[in-house]
Order: structure tokens, then C-alpha cells, then sequence
């Protein structure tokens, strides 16, 4: 299978590795869309507060297909369309996780939208609701909001019934 791999820090490239198998109590998820996000630079980097040591596959969540269950799993099954969060390993064509973890896609979603939920949509509703106290009827300010949680925050905000300002920006270089 096609992974992206970190085979040294600052660089990734796309090689072929074996094909995960899962142990006991895990799946096999055919990755459809994988979240992108800002740790996953981080890691790639060495930036990150937990270092990671080469060689190691980026993507920490993903959403795709259930392909293969190991012993003990009784759900989710082969066929069913999951979401989860993944640690690492999410930017291949496949990936390994604890079948605990994981949530069924709704029909109604695209695995791209669910594969971007744990972190960015979590994230933002944390930070709104949970900690800012957002509710109907307020206004928020969010900036970054061309960045994935900076256009969660938006949904979320909006969802909650605030009106939302939004501001995004990117260096000009010549």
C-alpha cells in the first residue's frame, strides 16, 4: 500500500509498505479522506512537544471503510464507514485502530467533512461553548479563519446561533 512517510525530519514522501493487519480488539480502515492539520507539520518537523523519531506516517484522523477486523471485534463490521481518531498513520491508504474508537459516518456525510471533525470541530466547540460560553443571539470574532479550525469555528458559531466576523490573511512575499 501507499503511505506518506517521514523517513527524515522536514521531509515527506509518498512510498509502498506493507498492508496493516489488525491485532486484537482492531480495525482496518481503507482510508477515504484524512484530516489534515497543523501537529501533523509539527511532527513532520520536529517541532512538535512530543519528538517523534523517523520513519513514521503522518494523520491523525481519518474516515474511510471498515477492511478487515481483528479478534474480539463484534462492531464495527467489514463494509461499515467510520470515522477516527488515529495518533498517527493516517496519511495511508490504510490504517490501523482500536475498533473502540471508532464512529460511524452518518449517510448524510462525505468522508472528507468527517475525516476533518475529531480535531478541528471538536476543537472549535470546546473552545466556543465550553470555554468562550457562545450562545445565540452573540457575536464572534475569529480569526484564521481560512485554516481548519479557524473554518470549524466559523461552522460551529453559526451553528450555535451567533453571528459570525471572520478574518484571514496570509504573508505577502515579493
Amino acid at each position: 500500500m501507499r503511505a506518506l512517510m517521514c523517513e527524515k525530519l522536514g521531509s515527506v514522501s509518498v512510498v509502498e509498505t506493507d498492508a496493516p493487519r489488525p491485532a486484537d480488539g482492531q480495525i482496518v480502515i481503507a482510508v477515504e479522506a484524512a484530516g489534515v492539520n497543523y501537529v501533523d507539520g509539527l511532527f513532520v518537523h520536529g517541532r512538535y512537544q512530543i519528538k517523534l523519531q523517523p520513519p513514521f506516517v503522518p494523520g491523525s484522523e481519518v474516515a474511510g471503510t471498515v477492511s478487515a477486523v481483528g479478534p474480539g471485534v463484534t462492531w464495527p463490521t467489514v463494509g461499515t464507514r467510520v470515522v477516527a481518531v488515529c495518533g498517527l498513520g493516517g496519511f495511508a491508504e490504510q490504517v490501523v485502530v482500536p475498533a473502540a474508537g471508532a464512529v460511524r459516518i452518518p449517510d448524510t456525510l462525505g468522508a472528507a467533512p468527517a475525516a476533518t471533525f475529531a480535531q478541528s470541530h471538536c476543537t472549535a466547540m470546546f473552545a466556543l461553548r465550553d470555554r468562550g460560553g457562545l450562545s445565540a443571539g452573540e457575536t464572534v470574532l475569529v480569526l484564521g479563519a481560512g485554516g481548519g479550525v479557524g473554518l470549524a469555528a466559523v461552522q460551529v458559531a453559526t451553528a450555535l446561533g451567533a453571528t459570525v466576523l471572520a478574518g484571514a490573511s496570509s504573508a505577502v512575499t515579493a
